[in-house]
């Protein structure tokens, strides 16, 4: 299960803050919260402002205060999921001193994500929306590659590294969304296994 971190500007992510009040930031928390509730049972386009403030047990006034549309509010509820795996997956990391992201310790618990959390990945998915976005891939890069590369020694520069995690971003994300179309059929350790095999 995917603890979840606080609420702040980071773990949002692309979105500023317009102020760092806490009641702000506590109503915020309140409406990501609220939007998770909502996706698990129904369909985003069903969903509407008035559900939200209901569920979140806000007025519009205060949903205004934050966004112009439940767009924007699904933008940051997807950065704020993947703050708080990458939060995770950075804990791992520094635990494992030979850890290699494209191994089975990180995969699964990132596949096991992406199902936990499949009805953000169908919501992006079924809206045109690219789930990832640069933003998670620039994540990896700063929070994961680099230190890994760092800590292994490994004399390549940022550039190389962006390139290679590219790579393994894009096939991991191909294989990753055959498996939403195939509606999570497999098991995580299934796509784990077939992932790896391709590594070698």
């Amino acid at each position: 299960m995917l603890q979840l971190t606080t609420i702040n500007e980071k773990s949002v992510g692309l979105r500023k803050m317009k102020h760092s009040e806490k009641k702000f930031i506590n109503s915020q928390e309140k409406m990501i919260k609220a939007m998770i509730k909502l996706l698990h049972e129904s369909d985003f386009l069903s969903i509407s402002v008035q559900a939200l403030c209901l569920t979140a047990k806000i007025n519009r006034t205060t949903f205004y205060a934050h966004y112009d549309n439940l767009y924007e509010l699904l933008e940051d509820t997807k950065n704020y999921l993947i703050n708080s795996f990458l939060e995770q997956y950075k804990e791992k990391q520094s635990e494992n001193k030979k850890a290699d992201y494209i191994e089975n310790e990180y995969l699964l618990p990132y596949l096991h994500f992406i199902k936990e959390n499949n009805f953000l990945y169908r919501a992006f998915e079924k809206l045109s929306l690219n789930y990832d976005q640069d933003y998670f891939f620039n994540s990896l890069v700063k929070n994961i590659s680099l230190p890994l590369a760092e800590k292994k020694d490994i004399s390549i520069d940022e550039k190389e590294i962006r390139y290679i995690t590219k790579f393994y971003v894009s096939g991991i994300a191909g294989i990753v969304h055959e498996w939403s179309k195939n509606n999570f059929q497999e098991n995580e350790e299934y796509i784990c296994d077939l992932i790896l095999k391709l590594k070698k």
